[in-house]
């Protein structure tokens, strides 16, 4: 009696843990689970098209067209967004990031992580965890540590007047991204539809027939020995729906892959575009202590603190052409821009050496320690700046022209920025974005500069 009752009460905890996952896994456009082997092969791919169903006939609800799920256009737009990531802009749609930037001279360390469906029960969260690959991505928050870079090192805690402490340049940031569902126009639905009822089809349903001939028992074998499940039929059910489910998350990630390889590859539709809109705030760890003198004989310290908060909105679309262009994109951004700034930054202006003399008598003197200082009245204000930005890459999303231009709307400073130049886009044998740069010819504070900004982007997208 006992045993019949441990028996039933695991039994109502494993059905109560599936019908979580299911809810978990219909909010992100997963109607359809399997529960014995013979669902895995005949009704996975199956499954698949009865969402895609379910997603027409709520497009078509309201006059719309929907050609591919949640989860292919994620993978789709993330590849597009990276192509234009040479600077932290965009860094929060990978999950570690590791960034050089030639044109800030800056360093930046990062990670993002996913608020999508997020639950507060443990249950709904381990769910969620294991949907991760299938998953539309829509809100994001990006941490990061920025700091210098000088010569290709970046200083972080170092020596300075005798004593150790954190650098002045080196701060703490976040970024909060919300992705619009993006969307594909002029699809060509028959042969999309084509495509995935034969190849896509084919190829996934092979796979699942050899895992289901060759590995399913050996793999369910060994979850058992390594949960300790040989004498004990409820665990070996529990683990058995546990497997089934994972490599049903596994093979539909294969369907999206395979979805995704075809509609690069065989151009099926014409264009597709994403709206994406952030807010970041960035305080530095130490203030900068800024030295000035107005007469040369008297010197004054300030700390200065370089706090800047923003709110981005971008747009970008891609189209596919059967010319020579091939597939193209563009992105516009527009930027409001709050900070904190001096006279001196805001004039580009340089600070001298000033240089300490120790006399020992009337013919000897020794030079004692220098000091940067700034000439002029140190003065310090909050300003803020409009931006925006206009991007194209072609021939493949990998050359293109673009324009900046960025003007201040209140506060002491009055210059007017802008910037011209040529990016590139380097991919790897999967076409996947690896190393960005920009040719660029810019007036920075009236000042003109012709040169190259780099972006080396370490990190794995956000499935």
């Amino acid at each position: 009696m006992f045993t019949l009752c441990i028996t039933l009460v695991t039994s109502l905890f494993v059905q109560a843990q599936e019908e979580v996952y299911k809810k978990v896994a219909k909010l992100n456009q997963i109607e359809y689970l399997p529960s014995t082997l013979s669902d895995l092969q005949s009704e996975t791919f199956n499954g698949y098209i009865s969402d895609m169903n379910s997603l027409k006939s709520e497009a078509e609800k309201k006059e719309d067209t929907v050609y591919y799920n949640n989860a292919v256009l994620n993978k789709y737009f993330s590849d597009l967004i990276t192509n234009y990531a040479n600077s932290t802009g965009d860094l929060s749609f990978s999950k570690y990031t590791i960034n050089a930037n030639s044109s800030d001279k800056t360093l930046t360390i990062g990670g993002a992580f996913r608020f999508d469906n997020f639950y507060r029960n443990s249950e709904k969260r381990k769910a969620l965890k294991s949907l991760r690959p299938l998953r539309k991505t829509g809100n994001l928050l990006y941490l990061y540590v920025k700091s210098g870079l000088n010569d290709g090192f970046s200083s972080i805690y170092s020596k300075n007047d005798g004593e150790y402490g954190f650098n002045s340049d080196i701060g703490i940031g976040a970024k909060y991204t919300h992705i619009f569902n993006g969307h594909i126009n002029e699809g060509k639905i028959e042969k999309i539809e084509y495509v995935r009822n034969s190849i896509v089809k084919k190829e996934v349903t092979k796979k699942i027939q050899e895992y289901k001939k060759s590995n399913f028992e050996s793999d369910l074998r060994l979850k058992n020995i390594m949960a300790n499940a040989e004498d004990d039929p409820s665990k070996q059910e529990k683990n058995k729906n546990e497997l089934l489910q994972q490599k049903h998350r596994e093979f539909y990630e294969m369907i999206v892959d395979k979805e995704l390889e075809m509609m690069r590859s065989k151009q099926l539709f014409a264009s597709a575009g994403v709206t994406w809109a952030s807010f970041e705030f960035y305080i530095p760890i130490k203030g900068q202590q800024i030295t000035s003198t107005l007469d040369t004989l008297t010197t004054t310290s300030e700390y200065f603190n370089n706090w800047n908060a923003k709110i981005t909105g971008n747009y970008l679309r891609n189209k596919n052409y059967t010319c020579f262009l091939k597939k193209s994109s563009f992105k516009f951004t527009g930027e409001l821009s709050f900070l904190n700034t001096n006279n001196f930054a805001a004039n580009s202006q340089s600070a001298v050496s000033f240089q300490n003399i120790i006399q020992d008598n009337i013919t000897n003197q020794v030079e004692g320690t220098s000091t940067s200082v700034f000439i002029g009245d140190y003065n310090e204000f909050v300003t803020s700046f409009f931006r925006s930005e206009i991007s194209t890459l072609t021939f493949n999303n990998t050359v293109g022209l673009s324009a900046a231009y960025e003007v201040a709307l209140f506060g002491d400073v009055i210059n007017r920025n802008w910037k011209l130049g040529i990016p590139f886009s380097l991919k790897d044998k999967d076409e996947k974005p690896t190393v960005n740069f920009e040719l660029q010819w810019r007036e920075i504070n009236k000042a003109h500069t012709i040169g190259i900004s780099v972006g080396y982007n370490f990190g794995k997208f956000i499935k």
